[in-house]
């Protein structure tokens, strides 16, 4: 005999946690961060990170692994999300620690 689903939404039984984050909106869609969403200051390093996410392991993703003057042509608008992150996968420290 199955079990039949239960039609609630998941809480957390510490009460000090307010939500799961970015997946509360919804689960089976992944949050694609986009140039044009970007607000603030904190909003873009965001961005910056899941850039980084995206190209190193998540272990790897550390401050001497940074590209500070690639981060900054993204912040000026020189180059696209999609640039900044081509020249991440081109770099030396991506050859050194994933290639």
């Amino acid at each position: 005999m199955a079990l039949p689903l239960l039609n609630y939404k998941p809480t957390t039984q510490n009460q000090r946690v307010a939500s799961f984050g970015k997946a509360d909106l919804n689960e089976d869609t992944p949050y694609i961060y986009r140039i044009e969403d970007v607000g603030s200051a904190m909003e873009m390093e965001d961005l910056i990170w899941a850039a980084y996410r995206q190209v190193f392991s998540e272990h790897e993703t550390l401050k001497f692994n940074r590209q500070i003057t690639l981060e900054s042509r993204l912040r000026n608008g020189a180059i696209t999300v999609r640039g900044f992150i081509a020249e991440l996968a081109k770099s030396e420290r991506f050859y050194r620690t994933v290639v």
